[in-house]
């Protein structure tokens, strides 16, 4: 049976220069990817279905993975934390 649990993400992302514009779109391609809710500027939630704690480290990995991916494509850089208080886990 599947269960759910609130991952807890801390995205920083910043243009790699003055004149790149990719910031904004990094993080609105990000929410729409992961159906993540904006809680204020840098912070957001996600909630995650998983059977074990194994799929629970897939969905963080895959968000981070994404994020930098995203970040590379449009000459950004990216700081990402996850955080898990139910497994006391946290992934960077």
């Amino acid at each position: 049976m599947s269960k759910t649990t609130l991952l807890e993400i801390h995205v920083w992302i910043d243009n790699n220069s003055d004149s790149v514009r990719g910031k904004k779109r990094v993080l609105d391609s990000l929410q729409l990817y992961h159906n993540l809710e904006k809680v204020d500027s840098s912070n957001y939630t996600r909630k995650a279905i998983y059977d074990t704690e194994k799929d629970i480290d897939s969905i963080a990995n895959d968000i981070i993975e994404e994020a930098h991916s995203l970040a590379d494509l449009a000459n950004c850089y990216v700081e990402i934390s996850i955080l898990n208080k139910e497994f006391d886990k946290a992934w960077d």
